[in-house]
């Protein structure tokens, strides 16, 4: 998940271009925070229907209990299985919120 939160604008862009073919994503061995249960998983992206969704493995938790919404949204995320974003700069805009988990 690092990698993802990390990433800069080139990175991003690529991810996008990527998922216009409309096929789900799988990155292997995602570096999850410390404050997880795991601390790798697979992480997927996908567009659907001019959606973009993140996939994350289930069974992870997390221990973190200070974070605001940011927070409150990775939690989510992580119980679902799944995050589903309107559009892509709205996926950045979250990845890019969740630094705090690696501080």
């Amino acid at each position: 998940m690092r990698e993802f939160i990390e990433g800069n604008d080139n990175q991003f862009s690529d991810l996008k271009r990527r998922l216009q073919d409309g096929l789900l994503h799988v990155y292997k061995n995602c570096e999850l925070p410390a404050c997880c249960s795991k601390r790798s998983c697979r992480i997927g992206f996908e567009m659907d229907n001019n959606a973009y969704v993140m996939l994350i493995d289930l069974g992870i938790t997390c221990s973190k209990s200070k974070g605001g919404i940011s927070l409150i949204q990775f939690k989510q995320l992580l119980s679902d299985g799944q995050f589903i974003f309107i559009d892509f700069n709205d996926l950045k805009v979250f990845l890019k919120s969740l630094g705090f988990l690696y501080k």
